[in-house]
């Protein structure tokens, strides 16, 4: 988690999928605009200082929402069968502003990534932590957009 820190822009709108106890925005802290968490393991909504917890799934469970300068997905990938893979990306691009990232941890290995990444237009690294615009998000079935310098990011 701490490596995804650095990029998420002061002040952004975040949402951060698999949330758990919402310890991601205590470590923003004042540098966190707005949180929004959601996370099935929640027996019910946190209030938090500047951010707020919901239970349930993502992104089924989701309230209507404004877009997200930043959503996160730390540790979610391995733990969601790859035929879902593609429909939290999907849902990840709608919810982002234009020029939003959507920030993922992932094992280098993981198996159903090459799928991921095939299907969503997504460029892969090496890295543990994955950095996407929202430009590199593509509907599946969809052309892959073009790819500005930078948009994916290994650390």
């Amino acid at each position: 988690m701490r490596q995804t820190l650095q990029f998420i822009p002061d002040g952004s709108r975040v949402l951060d999928v698999g949330c758990g106890g919402g310890e991601l925005f205590r470590r923003l802290g004042a540098r966190l605009g707005e949180g929004v968490g959601i996370d099935a393991s929640l027996h019910g909504s946190v209030i938090g200082t500047r951010y707020r917890l919901l239970p349930g799934w993502f992104p089924e469970d989701l309230p209507a929402e404004e877009p997200f300068d930043v959503i996160t997905l730390l540790g979610v990938i391995e733990q969601t069968p790859s035929a879902r893979r593609a429909l939290l990306v999907a849902a990840c691009q709608r919810l982002l502003k234009p020029e939003g990232r959507l920030i993922m941890t992932a094992r280098a290995e993981l198996a159903g990534l090459r799928e991921l990444e095939r299907s969503s237009g997504l460029d892969q690294t090496p890295s543990q932590v994955l950095v996407f615009s929202r430009s590199n998000l593509a509907p599946p079935g969809a052309a892959s957009p073009e790819r500005p310098g930078g948009a994916s990011r290994p650390l």
